[in-house]
């Protein structure tokens, strides 16, 4: 039985998402009022809120609200159901260093997607069942010392995991959280989606995990071009 899915993203993975209602270009407004400074301006008069395209704004995955959360964390207002977290390290492969920009890349091929990201499988995206996604930086992991930065990997996790969840507080009652039903301490945790980096991150990870959940089970599909 897999008590817990452990998503990660690695350097080589490519997204295909998309939503049905939102054409490439295609953004809904950030749901904030406008500045009364700037109400009566030329631009917000005649356009508005000002929105960021596909190809614009802050980089964050898939243009969702930006925060680091290791550092940056106040309570209740930060907490979160799904937190996207960098793991930028590479320093265990044999000749082909580069992985570590992987964070940064798919970010960057992550601009493309709406915030409402559509899943056909499930007919659903995350957010529109309720889940509050956070783009929680990247993991500032030593490039010079591999056991310092296996240790700060799997720190930076462990503290993930000990977050209360947004769900947890009733404010997206619609969301249905079951991380407390295999959880050893009975109580929801978030959900982390890793992105990498090289292989080696995952066991940081399952190290993290394993306090959390017991016993991981792990599935790898691996994506990739042939290079012998």
């Amino acid at each position: 039985m897999i008590r817990y899915a452990l998503v990660l993203l690695l350097a080589h993975t490519t997204l295909s998402i998309g939503h049905p209602h939102l054409p490439l270009g295609a953004r809904q407004a950030p749901n904030i009022p406008v500045n009364p400074n700037v109400a009566q301006e030329p631009w917000t008069t005649k356009y508005g809120f000002q929105t960021d395209l596909e190809y614009t704004g802050p980089l964050s995955f898939m243009h969702i609200e930006y925060k680091r959360c290791l550092s940056e964390y106040s309570g209740e207002g930060d907490t979160f159901d799904i937190g996207i977290m960098g793991m930028p390290f590479d320093t265990k492969t044999s000749y082909r260093p580069g992985a570590r920009f992987g964070p940064f890349a798919i970010r960057a091929g992550s601009r493309r997607l709406s915030d409402l990201a559509y899943d056909f499988n499930y007919a659903a995206s995350p957010r529109g069942l309720g889940a509050k996604i956070l783009d929680c930086g990247d993991v500032p992991v030593s490039i010079f010392d591999p056991a310092k930065a296996l240790d700060q990997m799997e720190t930076a996790y462990t503290t993930m995991l000990q977050r209360p969840v947004r769900n947890g507080t009733g404010t997206n009652p619609d969301y249905d959280d079951r991380t407390k039903t295999v959880a050893r301490d009975g109580r929801a945790h978030p959900r982390v989606v890793t992105l990498g980096g090289d292989h080696t991150i995952v066991l940081p990870i399952l190290r993290a995990l394993d306090r959390v959940y017991g016993p991981i089970s792990v599935s790898c599909l691996r994506v990739l071009c042939s290079t012998k």
